[in-house]
């Protein structure tokens, strides 16, 4: 490789970096307004003891980490942000109670706490390949799921 392809190799990089991070910056936006938004609706904004700069940063810095829970390298598509401390179970809306795990294992977390939520993974490591893979997509399935049972309970009710 000569001096000239490994400048536009460098360059190449750099933009692809550059992209990564504006991605990122537009998807931090949105997660911090969803949060405000949950936050107002459960009277709870003076939680937010943090501004969407802080968490675009505390973001870009897990850029490249392992997911705590499935080892996948966290990148601005698949990232997601949880509440260490579910909301729904307690927790609070502040910095401290963020974390970066990847968005399909965020999904799959819902409102357990990390500690259940790696003995149930540990659990299912018993199961066999597609028995595992088959809860975790169920898992995964979240709030479509329920939204389909409850669909399915009000047809049933109906009739």
């Amino acid at each position: 490789m000569n001096s000239a392809d490994k400048a536009l190799a460098i360059i190449r990089r750099a933009g692809k970096k550059e992209a990564e991070r504006k991605r990122l910056s537009r998807r931090m936006y949105g997660v911090y307004r969803m949060m405000q938004k949950r936050a107002a609706k459960l009277g709870k904004q003076g939680e937010i003891d943090f501004d969407v700069e802080q968490l675009r940063a505390d973001a870009c810095y897990m850029l490249g980490v392992m997911c705590v829970y499935c080892a996948a390298r966290l990148t601005s598509k698949n990232m997601g942000v949880d509440h260490s401390i579910p909301i729904a179970r307690g927790g609070t809306f502040s910095r401290i109670n963020l974390s970066f795990p990847c968005k399909s294992c965020n999904v799959k977390k819902g409102n357990l706490f990390r500690a259940e939520f790696e003995a149930l993974l540990s659990f299912l490591d018993n199961f066999d390949t597609p028995a595992r893979g088959d809860v975790l997509r169920r898992l995964g399935l979240g709030a479509q799921f329920r939204s389909w049972k409850s669909t399915e309970e009000n047809k049933n009710n109906a009739g």
